[in-house]
């Protein structure tokens, strides 16, 4: 489509020629790994999670939320997009819906004394923040898109997060038809493990 702008906002789309409908789904079970990964360190460690555009990293966050909520952990979102409900973290917790990422963050970690923070899909900006906040003792669960753990490291701000020990574990999700596999990168040297969808 043609995009109507004002002073660098998009103010309406027209001659619409494609249209991406997502309808959201929740598969229970699909986050199994990564939690046992993080209770394995006691609830103390962030967690990063990767994958190329559409593979279902939002999904399985959907899934660790509600892992998490059913283990009491109070857990801040922050939610952009507009793309997790409150029930999917059985009420341990706040939602932070489309709050921009930067504000959100500072707000969350100051205001609410979370479990966890949990964001969807960060970038350089969030990267910025987020180091604003290292010493902060939250630890953060997070997405990001990259094809490889090495990949991450070549995009601005990840490595600064890396040095400072924010995401100590590192997943990668790959995804064949409906099985889904975690490639774990993590001081734990744990092994690749999967489950079907």
């Amino acid at each position: 489509g043609r995009a109507v702008c004002k002073k660098g906002e998009i103010l309406s789309v027209k001659e619409v020629s494609f249209l991406c409908i997502r309808i959201p789904h929740s598969y229970k079970g699909l986050a199994a790994p990564l939690y046992d990964l993080l209770c394995r360190t006691r609830f103390q460690k962030g967690l990063l999670i990767y994958s190329l555009p559409g593979v279902g990293k939002t999904t399985v966050l959907k899934d660790l939320l509600r892992l998490l909520g059913q283990a009491e952990k109070f857990v801040a979102v922050i939610d952009e997009r507009g793309e997790f409900s409150p029930c999917e973290n059985n009420g341990q917790g706040v939602i932070y819906r489309h709050y921009p990422k930067s504000l959100a963050i500072s707000m969350a970690i100051k205001t609410v004394t979370p479990d966890f923070l949990l964001l969807d899909e960060i970038g350089g900006a969030e990267c910025a923040v987020l180091l604003e906040n290292a010493l902060c003792g939250v630890p953060i669960i997070a997405s990001a898109h990259a094809e490889s753990a090495k990949e991450l490291l070549l995009r601005p701000g990840f490595d600064r997060l890396f040095a400072h020990g924010m995401f100590p574990l590192v997943a990668g999700i790959t995804r064949t038809g409906t099985q889904v596999e975690y490639l774990f990168s993590t001081p734990l040297d744990l092994p690749s493990g999967s489950i079907a969808q």
